[in-house]
């Protein structure tokens, strides 16, 4: 699952707010959040540049860790 969070309250939360970034809205630093049915965080990611995020195979090596674990 994708969320959007268009109103910028999660990620002001997280303190994922991007302060370099010059728009009218806030912009997040990329992130990626691996959450089980519990809601606890079981991975994140957070990168520090638009081009720092993480790859496609980490993601899926970390949610198929996540689910031998439950």
């Amino acid at each position: 699952m994708v969320l959007s969070d268009s109103g910028a309250s999660v990620i002001g939360n997280l303190d994922l707010i991007d302060p370099f970034e010059i728009r009218p809205v806030p912009i997040a630093f990329p992130a990626a959040f691996l959450v089980d049915e519990s809601g606890i965080v079981r991975y994140q990611y957070v990168g520090r540049a638009p081009e720092d995020r993480p790859r496609t195979t980490l993601l899926l090596l970390a949610a198929e860790r996540m689910t031998r674990q439950n």
